[in-house]
This record gives C-alpha cells, sequence and structure tokens, in this order.
C-alpha cells in the first residue's frame, strides 16, 4: 500500500510518480488498482494492457514455431495487425522487416525454409499509456498540451489506455497451380 500525504492548493500540484520493476498491474475502476507482484506467464497478446501491462511502454518479443513445408509455394506472407508503434519481424533469428503499418502484409518467402520456423515479432510500446493523457475520453490522433486539459466534457475519473499488442499474425502460403501438360 502506498499512501501519500500532504495539502495540495491550486498553487501546488503533486507531482507524477512512477513505480519501476517487475509487477503487473490490475486495473479497477475508481482508482482502486491493484499491484501484483507475480508477472503473467501465459498471457493473450491481443491487448496487454488488459493482462496486467495497462502503463507498459517497453518492447515485447512474441514467438511462435511453425512447421512450414516450403514445396510447391510461390509465395509465403505474414499477415499483421498490430496496435504498437512499431513491430519488428524476425524469420529464424534474420531481421525480415521495421512495420509501422498497423495493418500489413509482408513478403517473408526469403527467410522461410522447409520444417520448422520460427517467427518473432517485437512489439515496440510508446509513452503514451505512462505519460498520458490518461483521463481523455476517445482517440487522440496526436498529442499536445490542450490534450491534458480537457473542459470539453471528455474527462474521466477512469484511466483511458490505448490497446498494446498483437491481434493477428497469420502465415498464409500461394501454393503454385499444378500443370497437366495441355496447353
Amino acid at each position: 500500500m502506498i499512501d501519500v500525504e500532504g495539502i495540495v492548493g491550486l498553487e501546488h500540484e503533486l507531482e507524477p510518480m512512477y513505480l519501476l520493476g517487475e509487477f503487473t498491474v490490475e486495473a479497477r475502476p475508481r482508482g482502486q488498482s491493484v499491484i501484483r507482484k507475480e508477472g503473467a506467464s501465459l498471457i493473450d497478446p491481443v491487448d496487454l494492457t488488459k493482462v496486467g501491462y495497462p502503463f507498459y511502454s517497453g518492447s515485447v518479443e512474441l514467438t511462435k514455431t511453425l512447421n512450414i513445408d516450403v514445396k510447391d509455394v510461390d509465395k509465403v506472407t505474414l499477415m499483421l495487425r498490430f496496435n504498437a508503434a512499431l513491430a519488428v519481424v524476425s524469420i529464424n533469428g534474420i531481421e525480415a522487416a521495421k512495420v509501422i503499418q498497423r495493418n500489413g502484409e509482408l513478403d517473408i518467402t526469403r527467410y522461410v525454409k522447409p520444417g520448422t520456423n520460427e517467427v518473432k515479432v517485437t512489439l515496440v510500446g510508446t509513452l503514451g499509456n505512462v505519460l498520458g493523457p490518461l483521463h481523455r475520453r476517445g482517440d487522440l490522433n496526436c498529442v499536445g498540451p490542450e490534450a491534458f486539459y480537457v473542459v470539453d466534457g471528455n474527462w474521466t475519473d477512469e484511466y483511458v489506455v490505448r490497446p498494446f499488442g498483437l491481434e493477428e499474425a497469420r502465415v498464409v502460403m500461394f501454393r503454385r497451380e499444378a500443370t497437366t501438360g495441355q496447353p
């Protein structure tokens, strides 16, 4: 439990405090969030803000091992949908691309090999869920000083964090058409 005491008036502002360490946060209504020492061992990466990391600003590595039969395959693509500043894609330990488009298709044909392949997507976060604004409803395309002073009815006492995670990562293989020997 962390208690803060003091007198806060119009001329004084309580400075933000940041707790650093290895823990998760269970977000609860009305500022009653709970810090948990244990981290989530197996998590759904679709939105990490909902599984203990609402204020996380670092990067997350998500890895999947796939068995790909590349025989008779013309092209292999990775379809991505993510909420992060950047996704770094590596196939079998080789960086294939840095992706900033949140919905996209990446040709990974030259990186895959017959058999077992490791696909790693590293999502790079932003400081938005750490520094805010954290009490403004709605989507913000950009943040400036005016975003922190809410006078238009968009204020909420609840934390408003932006999603951070991997919505979809799908490998699609395009196979060659079988030839019948006819012209």
